[in-house]
């Protein structure tokens, strides 16, 4: 079975790097580790990189747009997007995921300058990515599930289907409630949250709220 090496990048780039191994399957091969990324090209070995980049710096949207795939469909997207973006699109690289169930194609967003760093930072440490991520991607969807990662000030939240996005400085009951999953009308639900232990317990008032409302 392939293997995979997960490297997560910090904002900065003098800061230390996560990296894992997996397999297809998000099954961990190795401990995690964290170190300066240069350590990170020791563990490559002959599997593929896969490099989660700060959510914060990564829009990621949706576009009704019929084109299917190819150029065609990279050279159509700034203009699909463009009443939603702050910044002039000459600015910035578009990618294009996977078609969801809803017809919607999802979309990730980045400035070219940003994007530049992160493949100078890993050219420099002797890396080549098979792929670049947004991090909150690195949240598995799992169906009828709503799973929330609470880390580094950041809530990153998915519904197991097609709700995804990431809130800073905000409680996990505040990104839970934008989803309406704790409105009244609302049947309850099922929450997998991760966090560290000091997250924990700074939000154990929070937790006992979500218990209360969710299965």
């Amino acid at each position: 079975m392939a293997e995979f090496l997960v490297i997560r990048l910090g904002t900065e780039p003098q800061e230390s790097a996560h990296w894992i191994a997996v397999d297809a399957n998000g099954t961990r091969r190795s401990p995690l580790v964290t170190g300066p990324l240069a350590e990170a090209t020791k563990a490559v070995g002959d599997k593929q990189v896969i490099v989660l980049v700060p959510a914060e710096t990564v829009l990621t949207t949706s576009v009704d747009i019929p084109i299917k795939s190819g150029a065609r469909l990279l050279a159509a997207l700034p203009f699909a997007l463009e009443e939603q973006l702050a910044e002039d699109v000459e600015n910035l690289h578009f990618s294009a995921g996977r078609r969801g169930d809803n017809g919607l194609l999802p979309v990730a967003v980045v400035s070219h300058a940003q994007m530049q760093d992160w493949l100078a930072t890993l050219k420099a440490a002797g890396i080549v990515p098979a792929k670049i991520i947004p991090e909150n991607h690195g949240l598995a969807k799992i169906p009828g599930t709503m799973s929330l990662l609470v880390a580094d000030g950041h809530v990153m939240f998915n519904d197991g289907a097609e709700t995804e996005f990431v809130m800073q400085g905000v409680k996990p009951s505040d990104a839970i409630a934008v989803t309406g999953a704790l409105d009244e009308d609302e049947s309850a639900g099922h929450l997998l949250v991760y966090c560290e232990p000091a997250d924990e317990a700074n939000f154990e008032h929070d937790w006992n709220v979500l218990r209360h409302e969710l299965a």
